[in-house]
């Protein structure tokens, strides 16, 4: 148990400890004006990582198995009975400034009725991550998945959520950086941990939303060198097709009136930009 205020959990396999150290080092936490609590739970075990941790004074948990991004992240919060008021959920390839953690803290502290906020996502040259997304179908994500193969356009008003000024309420966003209110992650149990690798970010967003809003807020942002492995790789390809079957027994291939809903207010949001 702690009163502090953020918990900040990566969950890494095989990372390289040089990056990870890349990675806290640009947080520079010693400046940051929140008390928090930073943990590394390593899914693969190795001893470059435990050390760097050690030397560091980093709480490090190594997990003997892979237990998958979703079961990573609840083992953090478990280890602290989901006792901080947020946490930012991380990933061991994105780079956040302290200055963005403030304020992004700030603002989902602030506003009661928010779940989970993610910061604007960059590539390494700038450009912008389209991370907000409405909630699949299962044709959208055929679209989607052939879009991305063949380099087609995408879908215009979902590019216009992601290239909000200010604030908005969006259906679901990619989760490499998640600000997420402790109280109603502990209400949802944390991530559906049925879902060993991808799709759980979405799956976490729709069940977060029932206890306040998904906000993309572009104002702060982090840089985030996303790699689309599952368009390359035919094994995670398939791992990706697994969630995606998985998420769609859990909320209709079909018939899903919450997606027509979510995805019908998201429109309207897009058509007011």
């Amino acid at each position: 148990m702690t009163n502090k205020d953020l918990l900040i959990s990566i969950v890494v396999f095989g990372t390289n400890a040089d990056e990870l150290d890349k990675v806290i080092s640009h947080m520079n936490l010693n400046l940051i004006q929140i008390s928090y609590d930073l943990i590394v739970i390593d899914n693969k075990g190795d001893k470059k990582t435990e050390k760097y941790c050690l030397n560091q004074g980093i709480l490090y948990l190594k997990t003997f198995k892979n237990l998958g991004f979703g079961a990573g992240h609840n083992l953090a919060s478990k280890h602290f009975n989901f006792s901080h008021r947020i946490q930012l959920i991380l990933n061991p390839d994105v780079l956040i400034s302290g200055e963005n953690i403030f304020d992004a803290f700030n603002y989902i502290d602030q506003n009661k009725s928010v779940s989970l906020l993610s910061p604007k996502l960059l590539n390494e040259d700038g450009s912008i991550q389209y991370i907000c997304r409405f909630l699949p179908s299962p044709i959208s994500l055929i679209k989607r998945f052939f879009s991305k193969v063949f380099n087609l356009k995408t879908n215009t008003l979902e590019d216009k959520l992601n290239l909000a000024k200010d604030h908005i309420e969006v259906p679901s966003i990619h989760g490499a950086c998640f600000f997420v209110r402790s109280s109603n992650l502990k209400l949802i149990k944390g991530f559906d941990e049925k879902y060993f690798l991808y799709v759980e970010d979405i799956d976490l967003c729709r069940e977060l939303s029932e206890y306040g809003s998904i906000i993309y807020l572009p104002s702060c942002f982090a840089i985030h060198g996303h790699q689309r492995g599952s368009y390359k790789k035919l094994n995670l390809l398939k791992s990706h097709l697994r969630s995606f079957i998985y998420y769609f027994n859990k909320w209709g291939f079909v018939f899903d009136n919450k997606r027509k809903i979510a995805n019908s207010a998201a429109i309207k949001k897009c058509n007011s930009i």
